[in-house]
């Protein structure tokens, strides 16, 4: 019986594609991760080399490696932020991942990346904005217009807070003549 199973399993795996070599490739990168986190500098180096090889199979585990140190922290999310960059295509759910970690970056105040990455999901929530409105479907257009536009401000936002502005115009003490921007620390 247990056989029959394990023959099942590598069955289905060489009939339904490469689930066993995923499998491995998220250990190697979970493994290559720590690496980019703990090792020393040879090591980082040769991680972060064999992690942007591995493509968009390693930002699962970047986005779940949890480094102590500050500057580990910093390397891995740069490593991050440029392969989601990289891997990202004109699709909802590549969009929503831009998306989220553009919002990580913010809340962990990296604002040169979130700028980034919102920039990145502008454009893309911008494109299927324009396929939704060539499809004629409106609340699809609608959805990705809203999200285009929140994109829009926190990459502003991210820009500001990256110059050090909190706002633009002119203060004549009684009345503020331009824009007062939004700067907390709430990233959308």
């Amino acid at each position: 019986m247990r056989s029959l199973v394990l023959l099942l399993a590598l069955v289905s795996a060489v009939l339904g594609g490469t689930r066993l070599v995923r499998c491995a490739d998220n250990k190697e990168a979970v493994d290559l991760a720590a690496k980019l986190c703990e090792g020393e500098a040879a090591e980082q180096a040769a991680a972060e080399k064999k992690l942007r090889e591995l493509g968009a199979a390693a930002i699962p585990a970047l986005r779940g490696a949890k480094p102590e140190k500050d500057e580990a922290l910093s390397r891995v999310r740069n490593v991050l932020a440029d392969m989601v960059l990289e891997a990202a295509k004109v699709d909802p759910a590549d969009a929503v991942m831009v998306h989220e970690i553009a919002r990580e970056e913010g809340k962990g105040k990296r604002y040169t990346n979130a700028e980034r990455l919102y920039r990145r999901a502008q454009k893309l929530y911008e494109k299927l904005k324009d396929d939704a409105g060539d499809r004629k479907d409106r609340v699809k257009e609608r959805e990705y217009k809203e999200k285009e536009q929140l994109c829009e401000r926190m990459k502003d936002k991210a820009g500001r807070k990256l110059k050090g502005e909190t706002h633009t115009g002119l203060n004549l003490g009684f009345v503020r003549i331009g824009v007062e921007h939004d700067m907390s620390d709430e990233w959308e």
